[in-house]
């Protein structure tokens, strides 16, 4: 009840005097209970209930309620009205009691009628006030409900209440008017009330029920004195008066009541329109059931009968319509939009009712699909194309599923599949099929597109028995199967503390980039016809502050699956550009090679960004070779090869990194601008032992001058494979026979201790350290 007793914009004095104020109040209200209980009653005189009581209690229940206009800014202008109404109350209670009783015979109507009836309009503006800050939304449904409780009230009290009340010899104009103006304001505010409730769902709070609760008595307490009246047996003193009393009470403890806002309770379809059917039913009673005493019904009661149910039918209609609404906005939010599956929350609802039927311990499994490289197609060839992927995708799935099954959309690249009663072993036969169907190409655009998916397996109950946790792990199962490239994972145990490990990794990255703590190691290359070193490899490092030197096996596939692929390049571009410019100014005419991934090279923008920095740096094009896996060639062969072509056309030499590890076609080597050939160490580091890897090589070595590219072989770990390399013509080595990955200072020292002993020395010394050794 005190909620706004509790505000802090309440200054203790003020909270002190309401409490007391609402104290006095009931004492009063419990004095004037005494005063009309049979002990006491007829022994005092009736002016004590009446204007004395009575006026005692309005004034301290408007004092409490402007106590609260002032302090409390919401509703200020509604719950002024009703303290201005009771205050005409007592104003006219007092002038009734003094002046107009005084007089013989005492005039009707008086001033005295003027003030009690301005008590309405004020009422019903409070009410009106209250309402509009309560209802924001005023739908067709709320007006209706309003209405058909207000016709149905209001036929029920011209029916029973307001035609008793005129009985035939009320006296002048003035005095009929007066007498028809009281009922008629009661009936008004009682429709008003009960339309109200409809209005709010007849879902009111304390202060709305405090509120009608105060105005209900008092028109109680006017349909009995006007009863009374008309019956000659009103008496004052009497419980009557306790009624007003009562009502002026409950209007200030309204003020102060319980005004925050509450949940909606959740009803039932039907329920909505109980209570208008109600009113409704008890209208066709009105119109259809004779009167007990023989007069027939009247046109105002027809009338309003008649319109209460009019409107319950539209309202009924109207019902109707929204519940098949209802039910269609049900199915479109389980609905996924795109590829018209369900969709995550169907998917977990449904995932959760057969969980909760096979309570016993039934098996279930819950599959993750997430497919590989979706977002590079989705940049590359634009979200139409990707859109077209996602459809195709679905019935590649649901082709390959039991019976049972449940496939769904998540969101993005995300699919889900419910398989109930399923254990490890088939869960494992559904996601290899899976792959299998995802294995074919796409026609996409006009094209044929390969694309793999990850899924990552979990089983209840033995990995969870709630939905929301079975989600979790098959996520993680499904990003292990993403990094180990396994194709599927069944989660274990250990993979959740995997999980937040990455996550913390990811986040320290995200720090770290934004810190500078990437840095850049060099591997010469050493060119073998001449023996001088034509360039390095920039090869990138993250300085952790706590787990030291991190290499980037470590962090790049969680930064790749955290979109920080990007910023990585823009750092390391710079950091190599800087270096090679370094190179330059003290004579060594070298290159700087910079691996790319998939993302760099579907940015549009990359060339520019290349051009920007060469710029910058005042280096020449060609100190610059941009290295590409062949993977990256298969993802988006189209676009990469317009911004292959863009750099190439800059003068960026450009070379295929890890060459002879992918499955991709040899027609790229003829489609693309390839300068270099890297050939993977795999072939090169074994070649003295293993008979294939050196005819891998040689061939090599010939296709790569065949297609005018250069030949770079890297793994050089021995004298007798650089001899090698260097006999079958190939023109650059790489490898830790040659020089391991250095920083840019040690690199340095390093090329000036193979240009000039001495002047290494001189360097190594100005450093405090030796140079680096071979």
């Amino acid at each position: 009840m005190d909620s706004w007793l509790r505000s802090p914009a309440l200054p203790t004095g003020p909270r002190r005097c309401v409490r007391v104020g609402l104290w006095l109040l009931a004492a009063l209200v419990a004095a004037g209970l005494a005063v009309c209980a049979p002990p006491l009653r007829g022994r005092l005189d009736g002016s004590l209930v009446g204007p004395g009581l009575q006026s005692a209690v309005a004034v301290v229940g408007a004092a409490l309620i402007f106590v609260r206009v002032r302090w409390v800014p919401h509703a200020r202008l509604a719950w002024s009205l009703i303290g201005t109404a009771l205050l005409l109350n007592v104003a006219a209670g007092l002038y009734d009691a003094t002046v107009v009783q005084a007089q013989s015979p005492a005039p009707s109507p008086s001033w005295a009628d003027v003030g009690w009836l301005a008590f309405y309009p004020l009422a019903f503006g409070c009410v009106a006030l209250l309402l509009k800050a309560k209802v924001v939304r005023w739908h067709a449904s709320i007006w209706l409900d309003g209405l058909v409780a207000a016709c149905g009230l209001g036929a029920l009290a011209v029916a029973f209440v307001f035609t008793r009340l005129l009985t035939p010899g009320l006296g002048t104009t003035a005095q009929v008017a007066t007498a028809l103006a009281y009922p008629a304001a009661d009936l008004l505010l009682a429709i008003l009330l009960v339309g109200s409730l409809g209005v709010m769902g007849w879902r009111a709070g304390p202060t709305w029920w405090l509120l009608i609760a105060a105005l209900s008595w008092t028109i109680l307490g006017d349909t009995l004195y006007l009863a009374q009246s008309a019956a000659g047996t009103y008496q004052p003193g009497g419980w009557l008066e306790t009624t007003w009393l009562i009502g002026s009470a409950l209007g200030a403890v309204a003020a102060w009541g319980d005004d925050t806002e509450r949940p909606p309770r959740e009803l039932g379809d039907w329920a909505l329109i109980a209570v208008p059917m109600l009113f409704a039913t008890t209208s066709v009673g009105l119109l259809v059931i004779e009167r007990p005493d023989g007069r027939g019904t009247s046109d105002a009661v027809v009338v309003l009968a008649g319109a209460a149910i009019l409107l319950a039918l539209t309202r009924t209609t109207l019902t109707l319509r929204e519940l098949r609404s209802l039910a269609q906005a049900r199915r479109e939010a389980r609905t996924d939009e795109l590829t018209e599956l369900p969709n995550r929350r169907a998917l977990l609802e449904l995932l959760t009712a057969s969980i909760d039927a096979g309570a016993g311990g039934a098996r279930h499994a819950l599959l993750l699909i997430d497919l590989d490289r979706f977002k590079e197609i989705n940049d590359s060839l634009g979200h139409l194309v990707g859109d077209q992927l996602l459809r195709l995708v679905g019935p590649r799935l649901a082709s390959v599923l039991p019976a049972g099954a449940v496939l769904a959309r998540l969101g993005g690249d995300e699919f889900g599949v419910v398989l109930p009663g399923a254990g490890k072993a088939a869960a494992s036969r559904v996601a290899h099929a899976m792959g299998t169907a995802l294995g074919g190409p796409f026609a996409l655009d006009g094209m044929p597109m390969h694309i793999a998916a990850s899924v990552g397996i979990a089983l209840c109950p033995a990995h969870g028995t709630t939905s929301t946790v079975l989600l979790q792990c098959a996520d993680l199962a499904m990003y292990k199967a993403k990094r180990a490239g396994s194709g599927f994972t069944i989660y274990e145990a250990g993979d959740a503390s995997g999980a937040l490990e990455r996550q913390r990794m990811v986040e320290d990255l995200r720090v770290g980039l934004s810190t500078g703590q990437l840095v850049v190691h060099f591997q010469p290359k050493l060119e073998l016809a001449t023996g001088r070193i034509a360039g390095a490899e920039a090869l990138v490092r993250w300085q952790h502050p706590t787990r030291g030197l991190v290499y980037p096996d470590s962090f790049l596939p969680h930064a790749e699956q955290a979109g920080l692929m990007r910023v990585i390049a823009h750092q390391v571009l710079e950091q190599s550009l800087a270096a090679a410019a370094t190179w330059r100014a003290r004579g060594y005419d070298m290159h700087v090679a910079v691996n790319l991934s998939a993302s760099d090279l579907h940015d549009a923008a990359l060339p520019d960004e290349v051009a920007a920095a060469l710029r910058r740096f005042a280096l020449p094009p060609d100190a610059l070779v941009i290295e590409i896996t062949e993977h990256v060639l298969m993802v988006d062969a189209a676009l990469t090869g317009q911004v292959l072509a863009a750099l190439r056309a800059l003068g960026v030499l450009l070379a295929v990194d890890d060459y002879g590890t992918g499955y991709s076609s040899l027609a790229y080597l003829h489609d693309l601008p390839v300068d270099e050939l890297k050939l993977d160490r795999r072939f090169v580091t074994p070649l003295r032992a293993d008979a294939r890897a050196a005819a891998i090589v040689r061939s090599t070595v010939a296709l790569s001058h065949a297609l005018g590219m250069a030949m770079l072989a890297e793994g050089v770990e021995d004298q007798f494979v650089l001899d090698a390399l260097t006999a079958w013509g190939c023109d650059l080595a790489q490898g830790y026979h040659i020089a391991p990955p250095m920083s840019s200072a040690d690199l340095d020292l390093w090329l000036a201790r193979r240009a000039q002993p001495a002047a290494a020395a001189a360097i190594a010394a100005a450093a405090g350290g030796p140079p680096p050794g071979v």
